[in-house]
């Protein structure tokens, strides 16, 4: 037996063995690199502008979320309309000029919003939505509590309101914007003079909700409307019958609300 063989053989297969355990190694390596790529998307950092420190990363984080935006923006819209109500019920302002300047207020938010809505601006749906539950909310509590708005010119105020929501939600293609303001607007038309509102102005509000809720009934996230608008028309349905039942039985005390 040659005995410069063995050394070598030995050194051959100590070079193999290393060679199996990096390679194991390696695999290791980038078994871990794939599953930290599946669970972080890449992302380009020139997408993102100026380079934000790692101190700061959270709250940069914070600053920018559109929750966090939005609902900075709702709280301002609502500090300004306390800030009227409260002049308002001060005495400072007369009431009457209070009611109308509050629904201008409503009003130029939807204004804005429609405005933000033809130009794709961030907070786009934000100020229609308050605008229109802001007026729907003037609306009921002006005309049912202090009676300081007639019928004809509330039941105009909530009409308006649900066909401009509709419109704009329908034309921008935002749904959110046809769900606040159609349902909150066939709901006050309901709730204003409930158990007796104006029956005939209330079924077409809830209809046209109803309708409204159909045409997004192919939205996945507004599908529920159409829901509630309908349990809303089978309510009044059953509402009115009863009510009709009533002055079938009484015909000499029909309410004027029931003559129609």
């Amino acid at each position: 037996m040659d005995p410069e063989h063995p050394p070598t053989l030995r050194g051959d297969a100590s070079i193999d063995s290393q060679l199996d355990d990096l390679r194991a190694q390696l695999q290791t390596l980038r078994d871990r690199v794939l599953n930290l790529e599946r669970a972080t998307p890449y992302q380009n950092p020139a997408d993102d502008g100026a380079a934000v420190e790692s101190g700061d990363a959270g709250r940069s984080w914070l600053s920018h979320s559109a929750v966090l935006r939005r609902v900075a923006t709702i709280s301002f819209v609502l500090v300004i309309a306390l800030v009227l109500r409260t002049l308002t019920e001060g005495g400072i302002v007369d009431p009457v000029l209070g009611v109308w300047l509050g629904i201008g207020y409503a009003v130029l938010l939807m204004a804005v919003g429609w405005r933000n809505l033809a130009r794709n601006r961030s907070g786009q749906r934000v100020f229609t939505v308050c605008g229109a539950v802001l007026l729907c909310t003037l609306v009921l509590e002006t005309h049912a509590r202090f009676d300081y708005l007639g019928a004809a010119t509330a039941r105009g105020l909530l009409a308006a309101t649900l066909l401009a929501s509709v419109g704009l939600g329908v034309r921008y293609r935002t749904p959110i914007v046809v769900e606040a303001g159609a349902l909150t607007a066939a709901t006050t038309a309901l709730v204003i003079g409930f158990p007796l509102p104006h029956f005939p102005f209330a079924a077409s509000m809830l209809v046209l909700a109803t309708l409204a809720g159909t045409a997004l009934i192919g939205v996945r996230r507004a599908a529920w409307m159409h829901w509630v608008a309908l349990a809303q028309l089978f309510f009044f349905w059953l509402l009115w019958a009863i009510k009709l039942q009533a002055a079938l039985d009484h015909p000499e005390a029909i309410a004027p609300e029931l003559m129609l």
